[in-house]
């Protein structure tokens, strides 16, 4: 059973606890207590260093959450300047290029359902 890094780190502080408190001046598997202490504190160096990288990553999501709300307002604004512009407007190449449909090439939207063959066969015949 593979155990994971917190467990790694609980049971060193446990062997590291009852080491120093029992029998500091021992070597047990060639460490001794200050070889051991150094192994442990150089995995503290690196939780230390995740930390702080995790809080720098989740500082910098939220700056660029912040930039990317910039971003959008700044193209918006962009936008409204091309149609708002006296020699391109609305109806413009590059306002087409920037992802828009131009004034001119857009449908009302306004639909007229038609009756579909199917139901012209299902009304009743009408009556001369």
């Amino acid at each position: 059973m593979k155990l994971a890094n917190k467990e790694y780190r609980q049971k060193a502080a446990r062997v590291l606890g009852a080491w120093a408190q029992l029998a500091p001046a021992e070597k047990f598997g060639g460490y001794s207590l200050m070889e051991f202490q150094r192994v442990v504190a150089k995995s503290d160096g690196h939780r230390q260093t995740l930390t702080q990288l995790d809080i720098t990553y989740i500082e910098t999501l939220h700056f660029r959450d912040e930039a990317d709300v910039e971003m959008n307002t700044a193209t918006l604004e962009v936008v409204d300047g091309v149609k708002g512009h006296e020699l391109f407007g609305a109806n413009a190449a590059i306002y087409k290029a920037m992802g828009y449909v131009p004034r001119d090439e857009r449908r009302s939207g306004l639909t007229r359902a038609g009756i579909s063959e199917a139901a012209v066969g299902l009304m009743p015949a009408a009556v001369s």
